[in-house]
């Protein structure tokens, strides 16, 4: 199948879309790549995550999951990008897309003419794929891979190079952090002030959602998890729901605020409409004791293992009945369904080495104790790594439970 190109259906339209980056960022960023692959020995890189289309090319795909779009990355060959049709015009914005080719039936004919294009390119055999996402199916993968080897590609999971890459942010992306980290107090604030007598868990979503719009955000990456109750038990792994806070409950909310697409993460625990008890204090400190304990190990040249392991070990000496939560990650340039950078969670127990802290690194830090069978209390602190340590980037008190309602 000849593959369609638009190279000659190209029009001189600049669309009004404001960038967190420089065209000469991202052209740096490419080259970085190409020095990467050189060094893993491949020959060409087909490129499909959000996320690093985002990162190289500056280009944003917001309802692109599902919707295949693809550029392939050669050492020493202009970038091809492969997209659908009604697509291409996000890709002709961009100076650092030579050839554009597009589909315009279904998703075999992209990857016919995925395969078509490695041909085309005469690169090598080595190809880099990018497989740990959820952009790209897993059956649409499989038919891409098969396509390739059919070609005599050998296939090589590349999908932690431009990851890796992303981690260390630059002065303008830790600029549109910064600006997120602000815009995440926003959205905590009028969640706090939004939860009264007779308020429910969705109504303080659609508040929090809609001053953080207000305020200049962006589309909603990490959407609000507000859970109460005996629900705090699931872990903020719940959408909001109809429920109306009862005097007494604890209220968990995890949240994150994006500006440019760079994504700020945060969480609060919280008792509704009373004093805290003795024992929901106490509670409140053991979590807030992994956060401060895990803070207190952060700086450059740290190894994220060995901080989450050790505070892990410490905890669990203080209290059995504790849910366990040590855990740190990356945060950054985030797409739905993936709102961190990418890179593996790092968890008591990791085995995951590589990963050393530096400069640039933005983290959300977590922290969590269970009274088991009633209620779960949860902290998440925004940071970055400095050149002397990290730096907090909320205004708000975290110091103690807070009433509201």
């Amino acid at each position: 199948m000849a593959p369609h190109t638009a190279e000659h259906g190209r029009v001189d339209i600049k669309l009004e879309i404001e960038r967190p980056c420089s065209w000469e960022e991202h052209r740096a960023r490419l080259d970085t790549l190409k020095r990467k692959l050189q060094e893993r020995k491949i020959d060409t890189l087909l490129v499909t995550s959000l996320h690093s289309i985002y990162y190289l090319f500056g280009v944003d795909r917001a309802g692109g999951s599902g919707v295949f779009a693809g550029a392939f990355v050669s050492v020493d060959k202009p970038v091809v990008t492969i997209s659908y049709r009604d697509n291409d015009i996000m890709f002709q914005q961009s100076p650092l897309v030579g050839e554009i080719r597009y589909w315009t039936r279904d998703i075999v004919e992209a990857a016919d003419i995925v395969a078509q294009t490695f041909a085309d390119l005469r690169v090598g055999r080595r190809v880099g794929v990018e497989a740990n996402h959820s952009a790209v199916t897993p059956s649409v993968h499989m038919d891409i891979e098969r396509k390739l080897r059919a070609r005599g590609a050998e296939i090589i999971e590349a999908s932690d190079i431009v990851t890796r890459m992303r981690v260390v942010k630059s002065p303008a992306e830790a600029q549109c952090m910064r600006r997120a980290a602000e815009l995440l107090d926003v959205h905590f604030n009028a969640a706090f002030d939004a939860m009264k007598p007779g308020s429910r868990e969705c109504d303080v979503a659609g508040k929090a959602v809609d001053a953080m719009y207000s305020a200049g955000g962006d589309y909603v990456i990490h959407p609000p998890l507000i859970t109460s109750g005996v629900n705090t038990l699931l872990r903020t792994f719940h959408a909001p729901s109809r429920r109306e806070f009862k005097p007494g409950e604890v209220i968990v909310l995890e949240a994150g605020a994006s500006f440019l697409r760079y994504n700020v993460i945060g969480g609060h625990t919280l008792l509704f409409g009373a004093d805290p008890t003795a024992e929901q204090r106490r509670y409140y400190a053991a979590a807030r004791d992994d956060v401060n304990a895990t803070l207190e190990r952060l700086g450059p040249g740290v190894r994220a293992a060995d901080v989450t392991r050790e505070v892990s070990q410490e905890t669990a000496k203080k209290n059995s009945s504790r849910g366990a939560a040590c855990m740190i990650y990356s945060t950054g340039i985030g797409f739905q369904d993936v709102w961190y950078e990418g890179w593996p969670l790092t968890t008591e127990g990791t085995n995951d080495t590589e990963w050393i802290l530096q400069p640039g690194t933005f983290l959300g830090v977590f922290g969590a104790a269970e009274k088991k069978g009633e209620y779960l209390i949860l902290c998440v602190d925004p940071v970055v790594i400095t050149e002397t340590g990290y730096e907090l980037l909320t205004k708000i008190d975290r110091s103690e439970l807070r009433r509201v309602g």
